[in-house]
């Protein structure tokens, strides 16, 4: 028997059979591009977000998403989905609310959800941005997202920064975002003694 290869051709088709795929994405590929087509046109979504700091999201600014995808990239976000359709009693689609962040900065994380990229790299997005983001992705456990902020993050680490973050881990007294800040700090602080740069 010969090995089976399922992929994506040129046109967008998926192929089947011995070497199919040629030059193409793979099947997987081709899922994900599919769903993140799905969620930008809002086609058979059923899990709805609200950003609880954000005045805009009580104007009716909500973000529709796909449970399955969100469930697959943050257990955190798995559980209150799960929470949440326990109580709706059968109800398909589902409202959370994800207290302490901007509509736009839980965009930003549904996006990377989908798309597995991010904004933080850019020269439009500002430092204390990437901090809510990167505050965000811990509070989620979006592990990739979490990494590719304080990457950025560590470049620019300052002490005004390192004391905003601090306060908003002691906040909420939350043990994991505390943790992420001390192993952040210490990278920052490693990476500056390296570059002779001061805290």
């Amino acid at each position: 028997c010969g090995q089976l290869t399922i992929g994506i051709d040129s046109n967008d088709s998926v192929v089947c059979g011995e070497g199919a795929g040629g030059g193409g994405r793979s099947a997987a590929e081709g899922v994900a591009k599919r769903l993140e087509e799905l969620w930008v046109a809002g086609l058979l979504t059923d899990v709805t977000l609200t950003a609880s700091d954000d005045t805009a999201t009580r104007e009716g600014l909500e973000i529709q998403a796909h449970a399955s995808v969100l469930s697959a990239h943050s257990y955190v976000l798995r559980r209150l989905i799960i929470q949440s359709r326990a109580k709706a009693k059968g109800e398909k689609r589902v409202m959370i609310e994800i207290p302490r962040c901007s509509v736009r900065t839980l965009l930003s994380a549904v996006k990377h959800c989908y798309t597995g990229t991010s904004d933080v790299a850019s020269d439009t997005i500002m430092t204390g941005e990437v901090a809510e983001l990167w505050v965000l992705a811990v509070r989620l456990k979006l592990v990739c997202l979490e990494q590719q902020c304080a990457a950025v993050l560590r470049g620019c680490m300052s002490q005004e920064l390192a004391t905003v973050l601090w306060e908003e881990a002691g906040q909420g007294a939350e043990e994991d975002l505390q943790s992420a800040c001390r192993t952040l700090f210490a990278l920052a602080s490693s990476e500056m003694q390296k570059e002779e740069r001061p805290l």
